[in-house]
């Protein structure tokens, strides 16, 4: 494409004050683009912020929330939620879980029918959240010495 050639005949005179109007509103225009850039840097930092606080509170979600709490605490705290130690907050957040969650349920059923008369629980073959026997298997297999170049 060759450019096309402008003549002066192309041209035509401005209307009086046309010039002025036009300076005078480069601020504004100025003024505007830079809020809409502010604007839009602020909504990609709040985007980013809330993003980055919901996936901070947000449970994992390899493992089921119930209750507010989530497997892997109800198992850490199993004992002494059989042993009745736990501030009543907890205990009840542990109920709620237990209402839901058929594995913690079986988990802690299964502790309270192995209880030993020494009063500690007995941990062998215990149905566990399914969260936890990724984690049990995985530390297994990365301690176990024959199966550690696997």
């Amino acid at each position: 494409m060759e450019p096309t050639e402008r003549t002066n005949s192309d041209w035509t005179d401005c209307q009086p004050g046309e010039v002025q109007r036009l300076v005078q509103g480069l601020p504004a225009t100025r003024r505007a683009r830079t809020i809409e850039r502010r604007a839009a840097t602020v909504a990609v930092l709040l985007l980013v912020g809330f993003t980055g606080v919901w996936f901070a509170n947000g449970q994992s979600q390899s493992e089921p929330s119930y209750g507010g709490i989530v497997c892997s605490q109800v198992v850490q705290k199993s004992r002494e939620f059989l042993a009745k130690t736990l501030n009543a907050k907890t205990a009840d957040q542990i109920n709620v879980h237990l209402g839901h969650c058929e594995a913690c349920s079986k988990l802690v059923n299964n502790m309270r029918q192995n209880e030993q008369p020494n009063g500690r629980p007995e941990t062998r073959n215990q149905a566990m959240p399914p969260a936890n026997r990724k984690i049990t298997l995985r530390s297994k297999l990365t301690h176990s010495p024959s199966l550690a170049g696997l």
